[in-house]
């Protein structure tokens, strides 16, 4: 110090204003990462929902398109996948080895698999439409966090062939 002068304090913080910084981010992480997996599972959750939604609105809309072709789509609870294809050998309303694919399967994301609803689940896991929009079953498909009791849960209407959401 030199003598006479007014001692002043150079800027900078303190070892415990580090330290007591540094507490309360890794408290607000550690709080913030369960909320932000959870919010991600939803939205990998809805995203399977939307995407099998339309899968089955483009399934309708290809047999519309061509009279001639029934189309439909196969759920594959084991390998967690969709299929869109033609119902063509023997036109029986269900997915059979020899039916050629319109689309090739896809997978759900991860974490992500299929149930069958408590109301009316869609058995055999497929549906298929007709020239005129009408489908051959109707019924609900689930989609939900891998080992979590409910999802999202999709209705297709027999008599009009239509889908939509439905609480589960």
């Amino acid at each position: 110090m030199v003598p006479g002068k007014a001692h002043c304090r150079i800027g900078g913080f303190t070892m415990v204003e580090v330290v007591i910084v540094v507490l309360i981010v890794g408290v607000l992480a550690a709080l913030a990462i369960p909320v932000s997996t959870g919010i991600l599972t939803r939205m990998k959750v809805s995203s399977a929902a939307d995407q099998i939604v339309t899968a089955l609105q483009l399934a309708r809309s290809r047999a519309m398109s061509d009279q001639s072709q029934r189309c439909g789509v196969y759920f594959n609870f084991t390998s967690r996948a969709y299929s869109i294809f033609f119902d063509t050998s023997p036109k029986n309303g269900d997915y059979d080895a020899g039916d050629p694919l319109f689309r090739p399967a896809e997978s759900l994301p991860a974490g992500v698999e299929f149930y069958e609803p408590a109301s009316t689940p869609i058995t055999p896991h497929s549906v298929v439409y007709r020239g005129d929009g009408v489908s051959n079953r109707g019924g609900r498909i689930g989609v939900r966090k891998t080992g979590a009791a409910t999802g999202k849960e999709i209705k297709v209407n027999t008599s009009t062939g239509t889908v939509q959401y439905v609480a589960p």
